[in-house]
């Protein structure tokens, strides 16, 4: 009797992986000029904490094991009236792309 009471007490105190549940939040600042240096000078100003993208997370959990994360990822967004050439806008583009997956890293660092 003693021996299935420690087992069943080992049992229920084994760790159980739960999935967090995940929010995020993507926030955007607008910049706007006639070539991609003039963006690059919006964006060091206007970018949260000096950076042009920023991502932060906070991680809660309960008692019961329940895990939440809360994920903030701010981004530049381009003004679409912006009179940048089409090279320009494809530079942008590529920027864009390549700064969201980097902000994605962060966020993904923080889920795990």
């Amino acid at each position: 009797m003693f021996r299935g009471a420690l087992f069943a007490l080992a049992v229920s105190a084994a760790p159980v992986l739960a999935e967090p549940r995940i929010y995020e939040d993507l926030k955007f600042y607008t910049v706007t000029g006639d070539s991609f240096a003039d963006l690059r000078q919006q964006m060091a100003r206007r970018g949260p904490n000096g950076f042009w993208g920023y991502t932060k997370w906070w991680i809660e959990w309960s008692a019961r094991c329940e895990v939440q994360v809360e994920v903030t990822i701010q981004m530049p967004r381009l003004d679409p009236r912006a009179p940048l050439s089409a090279k320009e806008r494809r530079i942008w583009d590529q920027m864009f792309d390549a700064l969201m997956r980097h902000e994605r890293l962060h966020a993904a660092h923080g889920i795990a």
